[in-house]
């Protein structure tokens, strides 16, 4: 009993700093508790900070066996000539990787030195993926060696490079189709062309459905084509027949997919299209009429100086849209088309400025090109500010006198509001005006003026409107109140 009472004062002596007993102990660890004890090399996730390169291996992953001795099988030794653990080679073995495999057209390949990565230094030829084509490459990326959908048979549709640069990916290339479904469109293999029929609904049977809020909700029956455009290229869509027709055109035929155009055309009349880049369109056509009578669709090209004025043209040849000079402010002349199909106004006659009569674009005319009198030297009423307090003729005298023609910049307040304005006028001349809205508006919805033309005693009332101009705005004219002429 005495031996077994001194070891257990050993234990607590050596936790506690005291002298140490007559024997050592001998102890057991606990191999397995993932703590690391006395006599242990590991103990499960503890290591002791050891590690392949530690133990004399150049990487790998070390770990602890069930008896916690350091378990060294999935160390590397780059330089052993064996491809293990994590190295992509080491000396000769190079798992079975080559130049070729690569991408390069031939070569040696060897293994760096730290067994992390290859060195390519004496592989030959460009790496597939360069855009470049060289031996034996049939492709790399964009370059196609001038070959295209169109040369391989196809009708349409984009060709591509496969990955590994040896062969054409030709998913993208479409022969002909029936116009039935997405699937099939109808590739127009020239412009123009003309889809014609007597009754849309008999000749085809599909009933779409289009999700995107860009494109219009499908009420008939529907036919599929394609186009192959370049950029900036433009196309106009027609209907000559009776059909209610709906032209759509998307960059996908799909009908999650967004629509470049969803407009409807009927009897004449047309819509156009340019195109954003260089690819494949599709056209869907919709009778939205029910069916029964005849169709005249024609897709074509916007030429400028064929005599149609179509998409963005402003005119073709004689074509002008309707417009004339005067349609722009000018007083007279001939319009005329440029040869860009742009509008050309250099036989159209402007207004001259000074000869006393407001025409064309003059806002004003006083017989002269003098500033400073209300009207400008372009013709242009000045616009100027009302100077309050202008609440009486004795005021409008005092702070609002205008030497002839005026733009003059009010505001009204409050309902009620009255606001006076003097006028010098010449010996029977004649005074005219109006309220207007600044914005630019047509007429006031909210807001009701009158206008009264009084004499110099700012009482005896010559000539008087309520709703004469715009909308509810007011004008005295001359030429319709006798009270505001000959004065």
């Amino acid at each position: 009993m005495l031996r077994r009472v001194i070891l257990i004062c050993s234990v607590f002596g050596a936790v506690l700093g005291w002298g140490a007993c007559d024997e050592d102990p001998v102890l057991s660890p606990a191999c397995g508790d993932g703590v690391l004890d006395v006599g242990e090399q590991c103990d499960g996730e503890d290591l002791g900070g050891a590690t392949c390169s530690s133990e004399g291996f150049s990487g790998g992953e070390i770990s602890c066996t069930a008896t916690c001795e350091l378990e060294t099988f999935f160390c590397t030794q780059c330089g052993d000539g064996e491809a293990e653990g994590d190295e992509v080679c080491d000396g000769e073995d190079l798992a079975g990787t080559s130049c070729v495999s690569l991408g390069y057209v031939g070569g040696d390949l060897f293994c760096a030195a730290d067994c992390a990565s290859f060195d390519v230094g004496a592989c030959t030829g460009s790496l597939c993926g360069d855009n470049t084509i060289q031996a034996p490459e049939a492709c790399d990326g964009s370059d196609l060696a001038s070959e295209s959908c169109s040369s391989l048979g196809y009708l349409w549709g984009t060709l591509a490079c496969a990955a590994d640069c040896a062969t054409f990916d030709e998913s993208g290339c479409m022969g002909q189709g029936t116009g039935e479904t997405c699937d099939s469109p109808m590739f127009i293999e020239s412009l123009p062309f003309t889809l014609d029929g007597t009754d849309m609904t008999a000749d085809y049977a599909d009933d779409a459905t289009f999700f995107h809020p860009t494109c219009a909700v499908a009420e008939g029956v529907e036919v599929y084509l394609a186009v192959q455009m370049v950029a900036g290229e433009e196309i106009n869509f027609s209907e000559l027949g009776g059909m209610f027709a709906h032209v759509r055109v998307m960059e996908s035929c799909d009908h999650l997919s967004p629509c470049l155009v969803s407009e409807n055309i009927w009897e004449g009349g047309d819509a156009s299209f340019v195109a954003p880049e260089t690819r494949a369109y599709f056209i869907v056509l919709e009778d939205r009429g029910g069916g029964g009578v005849d169709y005249d669709f024609t897709v074509s090209h916007v030429v400028c100086g064929d005599g149609l004025r179509r998409g963005r043209e402003a005119c073709d040849g004689t074509e002008l849209g309707g417009f004339q000079c005067e349609s722009f402010g000018y007083v007279g002349g001939a319009l005329g088309c440029d040869a860009l199909c742009d509008l050309d106004f250099s036989g159209c006659l402007a207004a001259t400025c000074g000869d006393a009569t407001a025409e064309g674009l003059e806002q004003c005319d006083d017989g002269n090109t003098t500033a400073g009198d209300g009207c400008d030297a372009a013709c242009l009423l000045e616009m100027d500010q009302e100077m309050e307090p202008n609440d009486s003729s004795s005021d409008a005298l005092a702070n609002n006198l205008w030497p002839g023609s005026a733009e003059i910049a009010a505001l009204w307040s409050v309902p009620g509001d009255v606001d006076y304005y003097a006028v010098s006028v010449p010996p029977g001349g004649s005074v005219g005006g109006g309220t207007w809205d600044v914005s630019g508006a047509p007429s006031w919805l909210q807001t009701d003026t009158q206008v009264m033309l009084l004499d110099i005693d700012g009482t005896t009332e010559l000539a008087f409107d309520d709703d004469g101009g715009v909308g509810y705005c007011s004008a005295i004219d001359p030429q319709v109140h006798p009270g505001a002429q000959g004065l």
